[in-house]
């Protein structure tokens, strides 16, 4: 079977004129929206590109210039990541609903509560799974990239922690539910979408397991 890969860029309109946010505001997007959005910016909306939920580099490549950020695309995943990342304000817009807002400091500081409980209990915890995903595209920082480079990073996280036992996990499709049927697991650490981490309790990222004190 063949296979054959379709841009699927959304051509939805976009109106910059009702949003009213002081200063010089650095523009990102989902990839559906990025050539709309590129489109409009001028003025005090400064074009920063592509975001993804683990990946703020466009953001960053601009923050000397913007005072804030608007978020172009759906959901907030990706408005609290950029938030955490650059220390602005970070308003978002969704392009289906017409709906503007600004993310509040409560949600982020939600986020940031979740994490420190997920990491206190991985750091507790003696059985650990870890997460090892085969999709491409996702968990890839540098060279990071195939299935044999993820198991050797793992084993770094191993000989970081040697009195837990770890156990790796290899899936493609992965539900949360699935993670249910190993009760003997304590905790879980995410090699894959950085969001699993975001959206499921018990979940900590790769990232944030590493840079830990061990002691």
């Amino acid at each position: 079977m063949k296979l054959m890969f379709i841009p699927a860029k959304l051509k939805t309109a976009i109106n910059f004129d009702n949003i009213n946010i002081p200063g010089k505001v650095g523009v990102v997007a989902t990839i559906q929206y990025v050539d709309s959005v590129k489109k409009l910016c001028n003025g005090n909306f400064i074009f920063g590109g592509q975001i993804l939920g683990c990946d703020t580099r466009n953001a960053a490549r601009i923050a000397k210039k913007a005072d804030s950020y608007l978020y172009v695309g759906t959901g907030k995943f990706h408005a609290i990541g950029l938030a955490l990342s650059t220390d602005k304000d970070v308003y978002s817009l969704n392009p289906s609903s017409g709906e503007f807002s600004k993310i509040k400091s409560k949600e982020i500081m939600e986020y940031r509560n979740r994490k420190k409980v997920a990491m206190l209990k991985f750091l507790n915890a003696d059985n650990v799974g870890l997460l090892v995903t085969l999709k491409k595209g996702q968990y890839t920082p540098g060279k990071y990239s195939n299935i044999n480079d993820k198991l050797a990073l793992a084993e770094k996280l191993k000989r970081k922690f040697p009195k837990k036992k770890f156990y790796v996990f290899i899936f493609d499709t992965l539900r949360r539910e699935d993670l249910d049927d190993f009760n003997w697991i304590k905790t879980w650490v995410n090699m894959a979408c950085p969001r699993l981490a975001g959206d499921y309790d018990g979940i900590v990222n790769f990232e944030d397991a590493i840079k830990v004190n061990s002691n």
